[in-house]
């Protein structure tokens, strides 16, 4: 490959992050007629939407890439013919879109950790965009597995009830939902605001 995996990723990200439909329309990737079908009200000079999750494993010569986004159209064709450029070789892009709407994001998210994390011996790392989960959102986690004493089923069912938009307290400390995730440090005295 020309450049590092995770160098790869970075310049296929930005490609993604610029991209239009009008370009992908320009570039022959789509044709006009098949505008309102991929991208139904969206300006055509609007970037298209990617939030992603990105799985890194150590398979293959150089390493794979496994990443579950959200987002607008992208066509399997633009995908291999850029991943090939930005690598020099490789061209093998697998994409697929979820055949049916996504009923259980637990059900989604525990196979994407068994498959792609959890006993795995050839795992790497993993990253996200922002959009994907919110800015801040692993300090928040941290301190509230701190928080609870590291009793793991307590603060997984704390978490679940944060992102489900509620707030809570645990000592001095508020835990503010989505989109304004985060915590505030209270003072004695201060009024508990949490549910």
């Amino acid at each position: 490959m020309q450049r590092d995996l995770r160098s790869a990723w970075r310049v296929l990200k930005e490609r993604i992050r610029r991209l239009t439909p009008l370009r992908l329309i320009k570039m022959g990737y789509i044709e006009l007629n098949d505008v309102r079908k991929y991208y139904s009200n969206k300006p055509l000079n609007e970037p298209l939407k990617f939030e992603y999750l990105k799985v890194e494993t150590d398979e293959g010569v150089a390493g794979v890439l496994h990443i579950l986004f959200f987002g607008d159209y992208i066509p399997q064709k633009w995908l291999s013919d850029a991943w090939k450029e930005i690598t020099g070789t490789a061209y093998i892009v697998d994409i697929r879109a979820c055949k049916d709407p996504v009923k259980s994001p637990k059900r989604l998210a525990r196979y994407c950790v068994a498959q792609y994390v959890s006993g795995q011996t050839v795992f790497v790392r993993f990253s996200w965009s922002w959009g994907w989960v919110g800015k801040g959102f692993v300090k928040v986690w941290r301190t509230l597995l701190k928080e609870v004493g590291y009793d793991i089923k307590r603060a997984i069912a704390l978490w679940e009830k944060l992102l489900s938009g509620e707030s809570f307290t645990i000592g001095f400390k508020l835990f503010k939902p989505p989109p304004e995730i985060g915590i505030v440090e209270l003072m004695e005295g201060d009024v508990d605001v949490g549910g």
